[in-house]
């Protein structure tokens, strides 16, 4: 049973039918997200809410988010943006995180052109027209939206340690060894080096606020490799004691951390950053597996020809036959089997039909609207025609 995809789906349809148990579900998320920056953060003061001078790098991830190339996190990058304005604070990314966003989108863009759309792991992807302009434009609309674009630091670290550049070069490999890709791995490396580079490791800071930069990303297992890494460099290579790197702020956090941080100095918010997370969340949750529609595909190939096979991939390019598949079989490839897939093609076919025909009575009643309103046009026009006729005859 995937957990996640049922937990997601009753949240969303609770959001449709139900939005005030939802609101209430939002504030659960919210009252969390508090409680985490509660339990984290010891360092909020109430003399000093702005946070002029700390450097927010932002992962590729978020950086699309925040320009609307991933459609399930969209709202939600807009509200993160406007939060870190509000405290003053500056958002950054590295130009790396630029050369990968620029690769996102173009894979994005060709897989769209060439009728083959799909969800990379980094979300849902945008319009052709949306991915079009920003093609070869990542970094100017990133500086559009108030986003600063910077060099990645070239110090070398291997002259301080050597020794400890090797630790911790051994210790990210070995982390990330599930990464999706060998260009998200290296990517996600280099933005950990360069945060190390940037940070000041001999005067002690044990605030977020005093610490001048910090990285931040929806990938929390990327957060704790950042931070680990740092704390393995505040010890081999700055010679700093246990007790004392384990003090100092860290480099990296979670967007949901950051939340909670950004709130937990201003004391502002009613929990609107939780709603957009937690909508984002369940959309992404939901969206259609690549694995369980291949699976649906081949079964049906298999037992009833290309032909069929041909007419339930068509239906399956319909959002509303997308989103019954995955109801359907619960987005699990494996209960797509020759005994419940008549059910789910039934399903497919009634949800992508009952869209078609939802679509088909809207823009029939827009064209009967349109119909109407011309012929009360054209009736007033008689009527004041008629009437200046007959104003015109003499008695």
């Amino acid at each position: 049973m995937r957990l996640d995809f049922h937990v997601a789906q009753f949240l969303i349809d609770l959001r449709d039918r139900q939005p005030l148990l939802f609101d209430r579900v939002s504030d659960i998320a919210f009252a969390s997200m508090a409680a985490e920056a509660l339990a984290c953060f010891s360092e909020p003061a109430v003399d000093k809410k702005d946070l002029a001078g700390l450097e927010i790098y932002l992962d590729s991830p978020l950086l699309l988010d925040v320009l609307g190339v991933n459609v399930d996190y969209s709202a939600y990058g807009a509200e993160l943006l406007a939060m870190i304005s509000s405290s003053g604070a500056q958002s950054v990314v590295f130009d790396d995180c630029i050369v990968e966003a620029e690769s996102v989108v173009s894979g994005q863009l060709a897989s769209l052109r060439s009728g083959n759309s799909r969800a990379s792991h980094f979300g849902t992807s945008a319009k052709p027209h949306v991915l079009s302009a920003l093609k070869s434009n990542i970094g100017g609309r990133a500086s559009a939206t108030g986003i600063n674009v910077k060099q990645d630091p070239q110090f070398d670290l291997m002259r301080r340690s050597k020794d400890t550049v090797g630790d911790i070069q051994s210790e990210l490999t070995r982390r990330m060894a599930h990464w999706p890709n060998e260009e998200a791995r290296t990517h996600d490396e280099r933005s950990v080096w360069a945060m190390l580079r940037i940070r000041d490791a001999n005067n002690p800071c044990t605030r977020i606020c005093d610490s001048k930069a910090v990285f931040v990303t929806r990938n929390t297992a990327l957060a704790r490799a950042a931070n680990d890494a740092w704390r393995t460099w505040l010890i081999g290579a700055a010679k700093q004691s246990v007790n004392a790197a384990d003090r100092w702020a860290p480099i990296a956090l979670s967007d949901k951390q950051l939340a909670g941080y950004l709130w937990l100095r201003s004391g502002d918010g009613n929990g609107q950053m939780s709603r957009a997370r937690l909508q984002a969340h369940c959309s992404a949750a939901i969206r259609p597996r690549a694995d369980v529609k291949t699976r649906a595909y081949n079964l049906v190939l298999d037992l009833h020809g290309k032909s069929e096979a041909d007419h339930v991939a068509a239906l399956l390019e319909d959002r509303e036959g997308e989103r019954a598949l995955m109801r359907a079989t619960r987005a699990d490839p494996d209960d797509v089997t020759p005994e419940r897939l008549p059910h789910i093609i039934e399903q497919v076919k009634l949800a992508a039909g009952e869209f078609a025909a939802a679509v088909a009575r809207e823009e029939g009643e827009q064209k009967l609207a349109t119909q109407k309103a011309e012929s009360e046009l054209q009736l007033t026009a008689l009527k004041q025609e008629h009437e200046q006729q007959f104003d015109g005859i003499e008695l």
